[in-house]
Protein backbone atom coordinates (compact mmCIF):
# COMPACT_ATOMS: atom_id res chain seq x y z
CA UNK A 1 0.00 0.00 0.00
CA UNK A 2 1.16 3.18 -0.78
CA UNK A 3 1.78 6.63 1.48
CA UNK A 4 -1.19 8.07 -0.26
CA UNK A 5 -3.19 4.96 -0.24
CA UNK A 6 -2.46 4.98 3.75
CA UNK A 7 -3.24 8.63 4.11
CA UNK A 8 -6.38 8.14 2.35
CA UNK A 9 -7.69 5.16 4.30
CA UNK A 10 -6.80 7.46 7.34
CA UNK A 11 -8.99 10.12 6.40
CA UNK A 12 -12.15 8.59 7.79
CA UNK A 13 -10.89 8.78 10.84
CA UNK A 14 -10.19 12.50 11.06
CA UNK A 15 -12.81 13.49 13.48
CA UNK A 16 -15.93 16.11 11.88
CA UNK A 17 -14.74 19.52 11.27
CA UNK A 18 -16.17 22.71 13.52
CA UNK A 19 -15.74 26.12 14.03
CA UNK A 20 -16.05 28.48 17.39
CA UNK A 21 -14.96 32.15 17.89
CA UNK A 22 -11.82 32.51 20.04
CA UNK A 23 -11.27 35.52 22.33
CA UNK A 24 -7.50 35.76 22.51
CA UNK A 25 -5.90 37.66 25.61
CA UNK A 26 -1.99 37.73 25.36
CA UNK A 27 -0.91 34.37 23.37
CA UNK A 28 -3.67 32.12 25.36
CA UNK A 29 -7.16 31.81 24.19
CA UNK A 30 -10.52 30.81 25.05
CA UNK A 31 -14.18 30.02 23.41
CA UNK A 32 -17.44 30.70 24.30
CA UNK A 33 -18.38 28.21 22.30
CA UNK A 34 -16.25 25.25 23.91
CA UNK A 35 -16.58 26.39 27.92
CA UNK A 36 -13.49 25.81 29.95
CA UNK A 37 -11.07 25.33 27.26
CA UNK A 38 -8.02 27.80 27.55
CA UNK A 39 -4.21 27.12 25.70
CA UNK A 40 -1.09 29.26 24.89
CA UNK A 41 -0.83 29.26 20.84
CA UNK A 42 2.97 29.48 19.24
CA UNK A 43 2.10 31.77 16.57
CA UNK A 44 3.81 30.82 13.46
CA UNK A 45 4.16 31.77 9.74
CA UNK A 46 2.71 29.11 7.36
CA UNK A 47 3.99 30.16 4.12
CA UNK A 48 7.16 32.84 4.08
CA UNK A 49 9.84 33.75 1.58
CA UNK A 50 11.96 35.43 -0.85
CA UNK A 51 10.72 35.94 -4.54
CA UNK A 52 12.08 33.81 -7.14
CA UNK A 53 14.48 34.91 -9.99
CA UNK A 54 13.04 33.89 -13.53
CA UNK A 55 14.54 31.20 -14.38
CA UNK A 56 13.79 29.56 -10.80
CA UNK A 57 10.45 30.47 -11.67
CA UNK A 58 10.52 28.68 -15.36
CA UNK A 59 12.18 25.87 -13.54
CA UNK A 60 9.44 25.60 -10.97
CA UNK A 61 6.50 25.70 -13.71
CA UNK A 62 8.82 23.29 -16.01
CA UNK A 63 9.00 20.73 -13.00
CA UNK A 64 5.59 20.92 -11.09
CA UNK A 65 4.03 20.77 -14.98
CA UNK A 66 5.75 17.23 -15.23
CA UNK A 67 4.46 16.42 -11.40
CA UNK A 68 0.96 16.90 -12.47
CA UNK A 69 0.97 15.32 -15.51
CA UNK A 70 3.15 12.05 -13.97
CA UNK A 71 0.43 11.95 -11.40
CA UNK A 72 -2.89 12.71 -12.74
CA UNK A 73 -3.77 9.36 -13.43
CA UNK A 74 -2.68 7.39 -10.18
CA UNK A 75 -3.72 10.14 -7.18
CA UNK A 76 -6.74 11.89 -6.92
CA UNK A 77 -5.30 14.67 -5.00
CA UNK A 78 -3.56 17.84 -5.32
CA UNK A 79 0.12 16.78 -5.52
CA UNK A 80 1.28 20.72 -7.22
CA UNK A 81 -0.61 23.63 -8.46
CA UNK A 82 0.11 25.15 -11.63
CA UNK A 83 -0.18 28.91 -12.27
CA UNK A 84 -4.10 29.89 -12.21
CA UNK A 85 -4.83 33.49 -14.12
CA UNK A 86 -8.07 33.51 -11.30
CA UNK A 87 -7.58 35.02 -8.42
CA UNK A 88 -4.32 36.67 -9.04
CA UNK A 89 -3.01 38.94 -6.10
CA UNK A 90 -0.28 41.42 -7.45
CA UNK A 91 -1.01 44.26 -4.80
CA UNK A 92 -0.60 47.24 -7.10
CA UNK A 93 0.80 45.63 -10.88
CA UNK A 94 -0.88 47.13 -13.36
CA UNK A 95 -3.42 45.11 -15.35
CA UNK A 96 -0.40 43.68 -17.96
CA UNK A 97 2.02 42.34 -14.74
CA UNK A 98 -1.13 41.16 -13.34
CA UNK A 99 -2.00 38.78 -16.19
CA UNK A 100 1.97 37.76 -16.78
CA UNK A 101 1.53 37.07 -12.70
CA UNK A 102 -1.54 34.92 -13.21
CA UNK A 103 -0.06 32.93 -15.98
CA UNK A 104 3.70 32.14 -14.99
CA UNK A 105 3.16 33.00 -10.47
CA UNK A 106 3.80 30.08 -8.15
CA UNK A 107 1.34 28.81 -6.19
CA UNK A 108 1.58 27.67 -2.79
CA UNK A 109 1.62 23.91 -3.18
CA UNK A 110 3.92 22.16 -3.13
CA UNK A 111 6.64 23.52 -0.96
CA UNK A 112 9.64 24.19 -2.70
CA UNK A 113 13.46 24.25 -0.72
CA UNK A 114 14.54 26.97 -3.35
CA UNK A 115 13.02 29.97 -1.48
CA UNK A 116 11.30 28.81 1.64
CA UNK A 117 6.97 28.19 0.96
CA UNK A 118 4.88 26.52 2.46
CA UNK A 119 6.47 25.05 5.48
CA UNK A 120 3.73 25.13 8.29
CA UNK A 121 6.66 24.48 10.92
CA UNK A 122 4.92 25.10 14.25
CA UNK A 123 8.09 25.65 15.89
CA UNK A 124 9.24 28.54 13.96
CA UNK A 125 8.07 31.18 16.01
CA UNK A 126 9.18 34.02 18.02
CA UNK A 127 12.99 34.16 18.40
CA UNK A 128 13.63 31.51 15.20
CA UNK A 129 16.19 32.05 12.74
CA UNK A 130 15.59 31.18 8.90
CA UNK A 131 18.20 31.55 6.85
CA UNK A 132 16.56 31.87 3.01
CA UNK A 133 18.48 32.29 -0.88
CA UNK A 134 18.11 35.59 -2.02
CA UNK A 135 17.57 35.24 -6.03
CA UNK A 136 16.01 38.72 -6.79
CA UNK A 137 17.56 42.50 -5.96
CA UNK A 138 15.54 43.30 -2.73
CA UNK A 139 14.36 39.97 -1.78
CA UNK A 140 10.89 40.39 -2.19
CA UNK A 141 10.45 39.01 1.27
CA UNK A 142 6.73 37.99 1.81
CA UNK A 143 4.75 36.09 4.62
CA UNK A 144 1.27 34.70 5.18
CA UNK A 145 -0.96 32.07 6.40
CA UNK A 146 -0.50 32.73 9.91
CA UNK A 147 -1.45 30.39 12.54
CA UNK A 148 -2.20 30.79 16.45
CA UNK A 149 -1.55 27.23 16.70
CA UNK A 150 -1.08 24.03 14.95
CA UNK A 151 0.10 20.25 15.96
CA UNK A 152 2.41 18.74 14.95
CA UNK A 153 1.81 18.64 10.64
CA UNK A 154 -1.67 19.45 8.84
CA UNK A 155 -2.21 16.03 7.72
CA UNK A 156 -5.71 15.88 9.95
CA UNK A 157 -5.93 19.66 10.22
CA UNK A 158 -5.36 20.80 14.14
CA UNK A 159 -4.84 23.81 13.34
CA UNK A 160 -6.02 27.84 14.43
CA UNK A 161 -5.49 29.87 11.39
CA UNK A 162 -5.11 33.76 12.77
CA UNK A 163 -5.18 37.16 10.81
CA UNK A 164 -2.39 39.96 12.00
CA UNK A 165 -0.64 42.66 10.98
CA UNK A 166 2.75 42.26 10.00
Amino acid sequence: MSLADTLDSAIPLKPPSAKAIWDFEGIFCSSRHIPGVRFAGLIHPGILGCAPSAEILATWNKREGELIEACAHTHNRVVAEPPQPKNVHAGSADKELKEKVGKEGARTIPGRPEHGGNCDIKNLSRGSKVFLPVHVKGAKFSVGDLHFSQGDGKWLWLIWLSSANV
